[in-house]
């Protein structure tokens, strides 16, 4: 196996591990593939507006939305010509 193979099968370990522990606390994950840190907003979006949304995330997940990780909330970015509203800031004023 290479070094390369290794790094990965480490990675894929704590990553299993990583999610055991967090479905145990009854946390969530990030939905964005291959990211592994604990969700901390909630996506939703309406194409219907071009509107996408940004919350703090709900106790209660919800197949209709997305969880993100702080990092990947940051860093969104909608298509052109959509609105996004992060009522993120709104709820913790």
């Amino acid at each position: 196996m290479s070094p390369t193979n290794d790094a990965r099968d480490i990675a894929r370990s704590v990553s299993v591990s990583a999610v055991m522990s967090l479905h145990v606390s009854g946390w969530r994950l990030c939905s964005r593939p291959d990211c592994a840190r604990v969700a901390r907003a909630c996506l939703t979006y309406d194409y219907s507006t071009s509107t996408v949304w940004l919350d703090p995330l709900p106790a209660d997940s919800d197949p209709n939305h997305y969880d993100l990780c702080e990092h990947h909330a940051t860093h969104l970015r909608v298509p052109h010509g959509w609105e996004l509203l992060d009522r993120r800031v709104a709820a913790a004023s």
